[in-house]
């Protein structure tokens, strides 16, 4: 039995995946200690658990053949061998990919593995992929399309080591930090999308600028890769009307053919997908 694996910073994510599909529900396990041991302890427990005959896992962070270059959200993932770690603990196949690189290729197929198609996930930082022509950009050292990494402008330093890139301005712990210089203390990116819904000034001045930047970053996607539809997903990605604007300014500004082609998804479960990408991936090494 295919068994896929999302790691996510707040915990690991595994279920049974068959024909394309999830089958019974989703495990998950929180994520109290980051090191590469405990989290390799985890995902081989769920892969005995679950029955696994093969594994395909999704890992934040650079990955080039099984090997975690680094990670911002695991900064003891250091040129890592997971790939080869988890067979060692598991005595099974294995494959390890960026996880939004994964999740990118989990929603290309349900929605049927015809589009070229971008994913967008607006989480804790902001992750993505990229699918054209029925493959998955991964460039030629396995690190393309870190779409969360596109530099949009400003000088926030981002985990990454570099200056004004799309997650400084859209993922959760961007927007904590931009809240913080405001004065405000919070733990969660929710807390910042219910005070711009009480019309809290600093809030919906924090969403407005994350919707501009969010934008600026649509209109380099569509302008690049001329896909058929984006999708954005998350936590975030479900605030509505808040980070909606960010579409009209790609569809103002991006070259008119393909800002009229594409069509723009919002909302859906990228931890879901990342686990049937992952499994798409271990049918490869049966």
């Amino acid at each position: 039995m295919i068994v896929g694996v999302d790691i996510g910073g707040s915990g690991v994510r595994a279920a049974r995946v068959e024909q394309g599909r999830i089958v019974d529900e989703i495990r998950r396990v929180g994520l109290d200690d980051r090191e590469p041991n405990h989290v390799v302890q985890i995902v081989a427990s769920l892969a005995r658990e679950l029955g696994a005959t093969a594994l395909g896992v999704g890992v934040p962070g650079f990955v080039h053949r099984g090997v975690v270059l680094g990670s911002p959200n695991f900064p003891s993932f250091d040129r890592l061998p997971l790939q080869d770690l988890l067979q060692e603990a598991t005595r099974l196949p294995v494959i390890v990919g960026n996880d939004a690189n994964v999740a990118a290729l989990g929603v290309w197929a349900e929605r049927g593995g015809r589009e070229d198609l971008i994913l967008l996930t607006l989480g804790t930082g902001v992750g993505g992929g990229v699918v054209l022509g029925g493959r998955l950009l991964e460039g030629a050292g396995g690190t393309g399309a870190e779409l969360g990494h596109l530099h949009v402008g400003g000088e926030r330093r981002c985990g990454c080591g570099g200056l004004g890139c799309l997650e400084t301005w859209c993922g959760t712990v961007g927007l904590l930090a931009i809240a913080a210089e405001r004065g405000q203390k919070l733990s969660d990116g929710a807390a910042i999308v219910k005070a711009a819904e009480q019309g809290q000034e600093w809030a919906v001045e924090v969403l407005g600028q994350a919707s501009l930047h969010l934008g600026k970053g649509l209109i380099s996607l569509v302008n690049l890769f001329n896909p058929e539809v984006i999708v954005l997903a998350g936590g975030l990605a479900e605030a509505g009307h808040w980070f909606q604007p960010a579409e009209r300014y790609m569809r103002r500004y991006a070259i008119l053919p393909s800002a009229e082609l594409v069509q723009v998804v919002w909302g859906g479960r990228a931890d879901r997908w990342a686990i049937l990408g992952a499994g798409a991936l271990a049918r490869s090494i049966r």
